[in-house]
C-alpha cells in the first residue's frame, strides 16, 4: 500500500521505514548519467522494486551468468558490489512502470535517455530471508 497511497512528487527525499530494516523506502533525486559514468550493480539481501517519480531514464539489466569483472566486491553492509557484464540490455523506465530486481538481476539504473534529466525515484527495498 506504500506505493499506492502517497504522492512522491510531494514528499521529502529521505529513507522512509515500512517495516525496520525488513522493508523500506528511499527517495531520491539524481541527474541521468552516460553508460560510462554508470556501474552494473547487485544485491544478497535485498530485492530492489524501483519506480521512477519523474524524468526518465534507461536501467541496463542483464542476469549474473553475465559477469565479466567484479569492480567492486560485495559490501556486507551496504548490500551491493560492482561489476561489468558482457551482454547489456536496456529498458525505458517512465512515470507509471516499475522494476523489480533479485540477487540474480545485475542492474544498472540511472542512464540518459537522449539528454541529460532530473530523476526522482523511489526504491523499496525488500529484504529476502
Amino acid at each position: 500500500m506504500f506505493l499506492k497511497d502517497h504522492d512522491f512528487t510531494k514528499m521529502e527525499l529521505k529513507r522512509y521505514d515500512i517495516d525496520g530494516n525488513n522493508l523500506y523506502a528511499m527517495l531520491s533525486e539524481y541527474p541521468s548519467k552516460k553508460e560510462e559514468d554508470a556501474r552494473y550493480e547487485s544485491h544478497k539481501k535485498y530485492a530492489d522494486i524501483q519506480y521512477v517519480v519523474s524524468g526518465h531514464e534507461l536501467i541496463s539489466v542483464t542476469k549474473e551468468n553475465e559477469l565479466k569483472e567484479i569492480l567492486q566486491p560485495y559490501d556486507e553492509s551496504k548490500d551491493i558490489m560492482f561489476m561489468t557484464v558482457n551482454k547489456i540490455e536496456n529498458h525505458k523506465a517512465d512515470p507509471g512502470i516499475f522494476f523489480i530486481f533479485f540477487p540474480e538481476d545485475l542492474h544498472r539504473p540511472g542512464l540518459r535517455d537522449g539528454d541529460s534529466t532530473l530523476i526522482r525515484k523511489m526504491v523499496v527495498k525488500v529484504k529476502l530471508d
